[in-house]
């Protein structure tokens, strides 16, 4: 239900601006797009239609020529609900782990499933892609940093990029304040994030997918291709905006009311 105040939001919304014909895109999106790059202490944001656009449009940035394969949590949204895109859209093999601890990764989970360059049986791991939260288990940041540290050290062969991190954060915001942790600090685990509009903030629709700058400008290609690219947004990222202004206090009153 919209509030007094988002709806006055968007009937003051005086321009409709292009996002995929203007140069500079729509005005409100980019306006949403700086704020959760600077919530988030990304470089740059994108927004996208859904969830399951975002972290494909990740999973497919970070990628390039096969063999390669993605290494996640076994009951993963990218794997199981979002319809077998990984090998579709990425030409990706995936390696699904079960958490020994029954709950969720950790570093022994992934260290014991990476595979190495130098094994030329198995597509190499390119990617390692968390969820937080995954069927309403949080991740804890302390594992996050303990997997994050372990696969940035990983050595790739000379130009070859480093094994990348993805969130699905869908339900970040309700995991780190759960967790009263800061998000920027949990993003630092991650080279990119997908993160749910519509879910515990409440908007009417969509994602954001952050990054450093390199990788976005590379998502907007594949934005374009997954048919994500929007036009006249302007009246739905306004109440966005708002709403994501409200929600973002009542997340910091829900997470110290739950302790």
């Amino acid at each position: 239900m919209l509030t007094v105040s988002t709806s006055q939001a968007i009937l003051n919304a005086s321009t409709f601006g292009d996002d995929i014909y203007d140069e500079r895109g729509d005005p409100s999106v980019k306006a949403l797009q700086d704020k959760i790059a600077r919530m988030t202490g990304k470089e740059a944001a994108l927004f996208v239609p859904s969830g399951t656009m975002g972290n494909q449009i990740c999973l497919r940035a970070h990628l390039h020529q096969p063999p390669h394969t993605i290494l996640l949590d076994y009951p993963a949204h990218v794997q199981c609900w979002e319809t077998g895109a990984i090998p579709l859209l990425s030409q990706a093999t995936v390696t699904g782990v079960e958490p020994k601890n029954g709950v969720h990764l950790t570093l022994g989970d992934v260290r014991d499933r990476i595979v190495l360059e130098d094994n030329y049986h198995f597509p190499p791991t390119r990617i390692v892609s968390l969820e937080n939260t995954l069927s309403g288990t949080i991740l804890p940041l302390k594992d996050a940093q303990e997997i994050s540290r372990y696969v940035r050290s990983v050595p790739v062969p000379p130009g070859r990029t480093p094994i990348a991190m993805h969130l699905d954060g869908a339900r970040l915001w309700e995991g780190v304040t759960a967790e009263g942790v800061d998000i920027k600090d949990y993003l630092e685990c991650f080279d990119t994030a997908s993160l749910c509009l519509s879910k515990g903030i409440g908007a009417p629709m969509g994602s954001m997918i952050v990054g450093s700058k390199k990788l976005i400008d590379r998502a907007v290609w594949f934005r374009k291709m997954f048919g994500g690219a929007t036009r006249q947004v302007r009246l739905i990222l306004t109440s966005i905006i708002k709403i994501t202004d409200l929600s973002c206090e009542k997340q910091r009153t829900k997470g110290t009311n739950s302790k």
